[in-house]
């Protein structure tokens, strides 16, 4: 194109227009209209943009966490109004959830304060919920090895309120105790629901403990509040670091 000039909108007055303006005019308009073409194509063939989806995905961990509390609940009414088969198999779906939501939110960049807390909350009414219906199915059973759900119940109060007294919250640790503990405890449930053996029920109990008497020391290891310490030697490099 070459042009000397250009009229204004109503014809009267002569603008000056060289031929460097009108390339430099077109390679921008050319650059621009690329630029919308490409994130236009990628827009349409996604559906969404991906910041969308992600952020979208990024809930899935916390509304798994969130749902074994209700699910808690949901668990222990089958075991009261139900029976033991209903009872064992909503258990085991909520334990699953309990070994997906963490992965899956380290997966997805998406580890947060609230939804470490809301998984220890989680863990904590599932284990409550699997103890009370246990004790409504197997009564006799429960009541004889009261010793070691002693054990359990105190130790985790006093693993809480250390840390209150420390650092004023709930410890929230997920350490590897408390995560390969929970394959022992589906097999302490269906043994002591069935009645094969008490010994699972006294094996998952005394691991349990040992947990809690771990997050303990954690706490006590520990200059600062902090979650996700896989174990006691974790914290002990936190407090040398």
């Amino acid at each position: 194109m070459n042009c000397s000039w250009l009229l204004r909108a109503n014809g009267t007055t002569p603008i000056h227009c060289t031929n460097s303006h009108v390339s430099f005019a077109k390679h921008t308009l050319t650059r621009v209209m690329n630029s919308l073409g490409k994130t236009t194509e990628e827009t349409s063939s996604r559906g969404e943009r991906p910041e969308s989806r992600q952020g979208v995905a990024s809930w899935i961990p916390t509304l798994l966490s969130i749902a074994r509390i209700p699910g808690s609940v949901i668990v222990l009414c089958l075991a009261i109004f139900v029976g033991r088969g209903w009872f064992v198999a909503a258990y085991l779906v909520l334990v699953v959830t309990d070994w997906i939501d963490g992965p899956l939110a380290r997966w997805l960049k998406s580890t947060t304060p609230t939804g470490a807390k809301l998984d220890t909350s989680g863990d904590v009414m599932l284990s409550v919920a699997a103890m009370l219906g246990c004790g409504w199915l197997k009564r006799e059973v429960m009541i004889q090895e009261w010793p070691w759900l002693v054990a359990v119940a105190g130790s985790y109060t006093a693993s809480g309120l250390v840390s209150l007294g420390k650092f004023g919250r709930w410890p929230s640790y997920h350490t590897w105790i408390a995560k390969l503990v929970w394959p022992v405890v589906i097999v302490a449930v269906i043994a002591t629901l069935w009645d094969w053996s008490v010994w699972p029920l006294r094996v998952a109990a005394g691991i349990v403990t040992l947990g809690n008497l771990e997050a303990i020391a954690i706490t006590l290891l520990l200059p600062f509040a902090d979650q996700n310490v896989p174990t006691v030697f974790a914290a002990w490099r936190q407090r040398v670091a």
